[in-house]
């Protein structure tokens, strides 16, 4: 018995010291993404990708309610942050959760085959789909939130882009 409880702890403290020790290094990290590659299914990915754009939105969400707050002429707010809008987070981070749960319950319940989008060769599966949505929201609230932080990246994308097509149009008349 005391063999058995000493075999449990060694692997409840030694275990997630060494996984620490493996991320601390270029090759440990390269060999977890590897491992989540090719053992984790296509949700799976989807809800670690949701996951992390999720939390990135949370710390965006914060460093423009900063500088918003640091460059208010009024400070007429106490805290640059209110818990109503870490209240919606939390309303949001729900409703992905249910809107996903549904999905793979229509997909389980309905679905026969899997789904393949208009031009392209790989299926997916309703949850998927779902989550796909979600994360290109949440990617997009991202976006909102480094605008509102100063930095507008799709402005600077258009202006590229015009910049891009006039050089264009300009060497196409020019060779005609």
């Amino acid at each position: 018995m005391m063999k058995e409880l000493e075999t449990y702890i060694h692997y409840i403290v030694q275990v997630p010291l060494s996984v620490k020790k493996s991320l601390q290094s270029t090759p440990g990290i390269i060999t977890m993404i590897v491992g989540m590659e090719i053992g984790l299914s296509g949700i799976q990915k989807g809800l670690i990708a949701l996951l992390l754009v999720f939390h990135l939105d949370l710390i965006t969400g914060c460093i423009a309610s900063w500088i918003e707050h640091k460059n208010s002429k009024t400070q007429t707010k106490v805290y640059f942050f209110e818990s109503s809008k870490l209240r919606l987070s939390v309303v949001k981070a729900v409703s992905y959760i249910m809107l996903i749960l549904c999905s793979w319950l229509l997909g389980v319940l309905f679905f026969d085959m899997p789904i393949s989008l208009y031009h392209s060769t790989k299926t997916f599966t309703p949850a998927e789909l779902t989550t796909g949505v979600c994360i290109a929201i949440e990617i997009w609230s991202n976006i909102e939130n480094v605008k509102r932080a100063g930095f507008d990246v799709v402005g600077k994308f258009t202006n590229v882009v015009k910049q891009v097509w006039n050089i264009r149009n300009t060497i196409k008349s020019g060779n005609e």
